[in-house]
């Protein structure tokens, strides 16, 4: 699964960037994260491990990811592996208009064991509409912060 979702937000780059790095900010920012640990010392970067606490269909999940890129303020990337799968999340952030801020966020999913394989083709479109709609209210919620509207539009 590889989806791709973006959103035009009216603060530049920089400031978006700010919201989307600064990890121990997110439970403020995303409604739906209730708490990052930080798991490596030293500044955030390639090689910053994090472990992220979310409500995913409709109960506490625990992921531990790790940055695989960062680029600032244009590209952040990070990866995961859980349930016999491996993820990797992308976010670009795109200069646009007179100080606005194109965030795509493209995330991915790819199986690695049989059992992720078989419940992939059987539960996948539920999946993945669970996703989409965690990844859009993720957006709305960052596009919120960053234009001081914070918990208007996102439902987490």
């Amino acid at each position: 699964m590889k989806l791709t979702f973006e959103t035009t937000i009216d603060a530049t780059p920089y400031v978006v960037w700010d919201r989307v790095v600064g990890l121990e900010r997110w439970p403020e920012v995303i409604n739906a994260i209730t708490n990052v640990e930080i798991l490596t010392d030293g500044p955030v970067g390639v090689g910053t491990t994090f472990r992220e606490t979310r409500v995913m269909f409709g109960r506490e999940e625990s992921q531990e990811m790790t940055i695989s890129e960062f680029h600032e303020p244009s590209r952040l990337a990070f990866d995961a592996e859980a349930h016999g799968c491996k993820y990797h999340t992308l976010k670009r952030f795109e200069p646009i208009g007179s100080g606005q801020t194109r965030l795509v966020m493209e995330f991915g999913a790819e199986p690695q064991t049989l059992v992720a394989k078989i419940l992939g083709a059987i539960t996948g479109p539920l999946a993945k509409g669970a996703v989409c709609k965690g990844i859009e209210g993720d957006l709305a919620d960052i596009k919120a912060a960053c234009e001081g509207r914070s918990g208007e539009d996102g439902d987490g």
